[in-house]
């Protein structure tokens, strides 16, 4: 039998260097993974993803009825293409010159690459609306994330005179 003592192969620089390249391996996966994830749910601009409009026409007087055409393409852009359908949820809110809400109205559709929408939204103007110009804003969210972040939120304004 031998007696001589066992030499340990793994000596106390070694244990070092080890544990310094998985501690540069874990960090390198930590910051890779978190500059990827800055741009996971980057969503283009709204200019480059979405063509809107808003025809209010007018004049109107108390009660007669108002009749607002919105009309949204998807995926104008040649650099963005948007093939599957994403749905999207529409809002329209009405605001008299004196900056009290006449009308607010939501609701939602689907639509894909190069899809245009048309809704259109009736009202009679209620009594007690203040003459002069009303706002009409249009708020437009699509693409829901599951923490309730939105990928677009697109705001168009129109004008109507109201006499």
């Amino acid at each position: 039998m031998n007696n001589m003592p066992k030499k340990n192969l793994i000596t106390t620089e070694h244990k070092k260097n080890i544990s310094y390249g998985l501690l540069t391996v874990i960090i390198s996966y930590a910051i890779i993974s978190y500059g990827v994830s800055l741009f996971a749910f980057e969503s283009p601009t709204q200019d480059q993803r979405w063509e809107t409009s808003v025809t209010t026409g007018g004049p109107y007087s108390i009660g007669q009825q108002v009749t607002l055409t919105g009309a949204l393409e998807q995926g104008i852009s040649e650099y963005f293409s948007f093939t599957s359908p994403e749905d999207i949820t529409w809002a329209i809110l009405v605001i008299d010159s004196s900056n009290k809400p006449i009308r607010l109205e939501y609701g939602t559709r689907s639509a894909a690459d190069g899809d245009l929408i048309l809704d259109v939204v009736q009202f009679n103007l209620p009594d007690g609306t203040s003459a002069g110009l009303a706002q009409v804003r249009v708020i437009v969210w699509s693409g829901l994330l599951p923490i309730g972040e939105t990928r677009t939120h697109l705001v168009h304004e129109g004008t109507f005179m109201v006499i």
